[in-house]
């Protein structure tokens, strides 16, 4: 499933088609077959069968899944659950699924990581941050860098500030980079996610009208860049005659600028941290919308 992600980021084939994708699972026969002059190798089965099938109703872009597949891993990844359809050898109509993204596990269990066990030490540390929120109280935003050696504390460190943070009212945004994950914006994609409350929106229509709204209440005048989002989330917005213009560095370009705005319009009601855990891990998009919002902030 995480593969088929990494492909569906890659947006096109070898041959310039948009990707689809039928995922299935069960038992199946695997290995070489043939007489002692021609052999090869294959995989075989009734399984095989259907993710063909499922590949086949696949729309450009989409990565369908049967119910034996999703039942398996019904919380690691966001679903679309769709209407059942009917596939060659089946009887029955087949229950499918669109796989939309891979669930992280919620930031927000950094404060229940804060309270459940006392804080020793880090003093230096801890008056920094709270220095840099005192500031933000005022209106003046600061970057700190966390850095250390593996296991030194850092993440317990972050959990702490997410306590401090819980204790002052101020609202925050997490994303951490994934050492397997090869998508674009990796961690703003978490951060998003929580932006505009999508955690357990799993239904698309749901998901582009919030995400809409949201868009139209913060930044109305960029909501013609709104496809663009479907970079960091997924959400399958058609094309606009701007976007549908626009090259690859100019769409990076316009989502970097519609991000920004995003969060700009968020800080300006309410005090507003922003966390990229385990940046080492960040892919290069990442890396780079995070040089802008601190340039920008």
């Amino acid at each position: 499933l995480r593969a088929a992600l990494e492909l569906q980021a890659l947006r096109v084939t070898s041959a310039g088609e948009a990707v689809r994708i039928g995922i299935s699972q069960g038992t199946m026969r695997t290995g070489p077959y043939g007489s002692a002059t021609r052999r090869t190798y294959g995989v075989l089965g009734d399984e095989v069968n259907l993710a063909c099938r499922l590949m086949s109703h696949a729309a450009p872009g989409e990565v369908l899944v049967s119910d034996r597949c999703q039942q398996t891993l019904p919380e690691a990844f966001q679903w679309a659950a769709l209407p059942a359809i009917r596939v060659k050898g089946k009887r029955a109509p087949t229950p499918v699924y669109r796989l939309l993204a891979e669930a992280h596990a919620s930031p927000t269990t950094l404060r229940q990581t804060a309270t459940a066990t006392e804080f020793i030490g880090r003093t230096a540390e801890r008056a920094i941050l709270a220095d840099a929120l005192l500031a933000l109280l005022g209106g003046l935003g600061r970057v700190i860098v966390i850095d250390g050696e593996a296991g030194v504390g850092k993440s317990r460190l972050i959990a702490e500030l997410a306590h401090m943070l819980e204790q002052r009212g101020i609202a925050e945004l997490i994303g951490s980079g994934q050492s397997i994950e090869l998508i674009s914006y990796c961690a703003w994609r978490d951060i998003f996610t929580s932006y505009f409350g999508l955690e357990d929106a799993s239904d698309l229509a749901v998901r582009q009208a919030q995400v809409r709204r949201y868009v139209a209440e913060t930044a109305p005048a960029l909501i013609e860049r709104l496809p663009l989002l479907n970079d960091v989330l997924n959400l399958e917005f058609p094309d606009t005659d701007l976007t549908r213009s626009l090259d690859a560095v100019q769409r990076s370009e316009h989502l970097a600028e519609l991000l920004i705005e995003l969060l700009r319009g968020r800080a300006s009601d309410q005090p507003l941290v922003l966390v990229l855990e385990d940046a080492h891990w960040l892919d290069s998009r990442s890396w780079s919308l995070a040089t802008r919002v601190a340039h920008a902030f």
